[in-house]
């Protein structure tokens, strides 16, 4: 019991140390609307890459950490084959620099809805994902900045007899 004692004090003086950290930096939230491209998995009936639009709010945390979260949508059409993906988590930035071009490692969680609509099979489910990738910001001011990256979303979807894609 006093090992967690323990966890729970050094997490919440981490938490409450964290804006202090942040002072050297913008300590802002910032918005964040997001053009994507997405490749879905054939698994779905669809091969062609598609766009889509995101949205999230950050906070630095630290001079090397960020948080994001938000959500984005994507809904990509091959013929008579229809998916639709929303996806809603939060992502962590190791910012390698604090300098204009800031390149960070990112890793984040959430939930996703997918929906399936095509010949052979209709359905929707709503599952956890997980993802990683890499990228970078570019910062003209402190107000102003673009973020660009690359990451792959790992979905685990549960099969069932209504909730099977």
């Amino acid at each position: 019991m006093n090992y967690l004692k323990t966890i729970a004090f050094a997490l919440g003086s981490w938490c409450a140390a964290a804006p202090l950290l942040a002072q050297d930096i913008n300590p802002s939230w910032y918005m964040q609307p997001s053009v994507i491209n997405v490749r879905p998995d054939h698994d779905f009936g669809v091969t062609d890459r598609e766009w889509g639009g995101a949205f999230k709010l950050g906070k630095p945390l630290s001079p090397n950490w960020d948080v994001q979260f938000g959500g984005s949508y994507v809904r990509p059409e091959t013929g008579a084959n229809h998916y639709r993906q929303t996806l809603l988590g939060a992502d962590a930035l190791w910012l390698l620099s604090r300098s204009n071009f800031r390149p960070f490692v990112l890793v984040g969680v959430g939930a996703q809805h997918d929906r399936v609509e095509n010949p052979l099979r209709n359905g929707s489910a709503t599952s956890p994902y997980l993802t990683a990738g890499i990228g970078f910001q570019w910062a003209w001011d402190p107000q102003w900045s673009m973020q660009a990256d690359i990451r792959s979303v790992r979905g685990y979807i549960r099969g069932g007899d209504e909730a099977e894609l």
